[in-house]
């Protein structure tokens, strides 16, 4: 494909070859994100997130550094820590938690 998808909105509309960069996901922000067929990545390059170091319990903060074409991601920890391929479910992001927390409040 060209990175493009066909909607049609519960109210019947259709469009065509909107880009995803104009496509966001309802209901649960963080696992609906992770999880949508309409992302071609979870995550981005850069991202401020948070990951479960090793597949341990405890989350670390830190960025995206890589996307892999398995999506799997290698995060840069923000104590030096490096880490790679590492499942989306193992991760979450810290930028789509602020914008939760920010539209919370309004």
């Amino acid at each position: 494909g060209d990175g493009t998808y066909d909607i049609e909105y519960d109210d019947g509309d259709k469009e065509t070859r909107v880009q995803t960069s104009f496509i966001r996901a309802i209901g649960d922000i963080q696992s609906t994100r992770a999880m949508s067929p309409l992302n071609q990545s979870a995550f981005n390059i850069g991202e401020k997130v948070e990951a479960r170091y090793r597949k341990r319990s405890r989350y670390y903060p830190g960025r995206i550094a890589r996307v892999r074409a398995d999506n799997t991601y290698d995060v840069d920890y923000d104590d030096g820590e490096i880490e790679t391929s590492v499942e989306y479910h193992f991760i979450r992001s810290m930028e789509c938690a602020r914008e939760y927390q920010l539209s919370a409040l309004d």
